[in-house]
């Protein structure tokens, strides 16, 4: 008897979950990153919050990638849509149940040596416009072009 392609594989649903770890320092990063490195052409990020780096703040974050904008950018940001000329405050808790839906979509910007942190300097261009296109929309509404 020839097995077909079906009896090839079994199917075996499996169901994990995980804390992400995201610091200050990742946030800061991923708004940089999306200031920076733009998002899709169906928005334009017009204010986002600057942080005020002081000494203290150097010495508690020497791994900061040396490629990160100085001053770095956090939230809250605001996002105007092009086509309707809407504006949109993201803030924490968007982005981060932003980051709760879309991470499934690009795994490879988990570091997984030291737990579940995020690796923002991995994430793409793509990847910041599905985050922030969830965090303003809930879904995404545009592709990235």
């Amino acid at each position: 008897m020839k097995k077909t392609k079906k009896e090839r594989f079994v199917r075996t649903p499996v169901n994990f979950q995980f804390e992400l770890t995201t610091t200050e320092q990742d946030i800061e990063d991923l708004v940089s990153k999306a200031i920076s490195g733009g998002i899709g052409d169906w928005a334009v990020i017009t204010k986002a919050t600057r942080v005020k780096a002081t000494n203290r703040d150097k010495m508690d974050r020497p791994d900061r990638n040396s490629q990160s904008l100085c001053p770095p950018y956090t939230l809250p940001m605001e996002v105007i849509n092009i086509d309707s000329g809407k504006e949109y405050i993201v803030t924490k808790e968007m982005l981060l149940c932003a980051l709760r839906e879309t991470l499934i979509d690009f795994p490879y910007a988990l570091d997984t040596e030291r737990g579940y942190n995020l690796d923002v300097g991995k994430l793409t261009s793509e990847d910041l416009d599905e985050i922030i296109q969830l965090a303003v929309f809930g879904k995404m509404q545009y592709r990235f072009i």
